[in-house]
């Protein structure tokens, strides 16, 4: 498991929070930690994004550090790269409460039929400011 410092996970460039739902553009992730491959060699990870709208009475799933199913909306898993460019734009249908979180987890895709499911990397929960129809950040 890699050290918070050395993990790098978004970049966030449109977010809009309305009463319906959200849209977050997940642009990319930066050095991401390698993984022991099949073959028990470190290399690249295969890292995918999970995004899950938390109300504010929610809480943030216990996973672990790895799960077969991951809680949330997830974007495409981009193979083999410490620096994946995802450039994926998703939207959460969900009413928004005021204290919304928006929790995003960053994980490396074991492939089907991994015995041990997919591995988290990181993740992070940004706390969203009252509803609005505009960009935030």
């Amino acid at each position: 498991m890699a050290c918070a410092s050395q993990l790098q996970v978004l970049t966030p460039q449109c977010f809009f929070a309305a009463a319906d739902g959200v849209k977050v553009m997940i642009l990319a992730g930066k050095n991401l930690p390698n993984v022991a491959g099949a073959n028990g060699m470190p290399g690249p990870c295969s890292a995918y994004c999970s995004l899950l709208l938390l109300n504010k009475t929610e809480q943030a799933p216990d996973e672990g550090l790895s799960s077969r199913r991951p809680a949330g909306t997830p974007c495409k898993v981009f193979p083999s790269s410490a620096s994946p460019t995802w450039n994926a734009q998703i939207e959460m249908r969900k009413a928004v409460e005021p204290g919304a979180r928006l929790l995003i987890t960053v994980w490396h895709s074991g492939g089907p039929g991994s015995a041990s499911g997919d591995l988290k990397l990181g993740r992070i929960e940004i706390e969203l400011p009252p509803q609005q129809n505009t960009p935030l950040w």
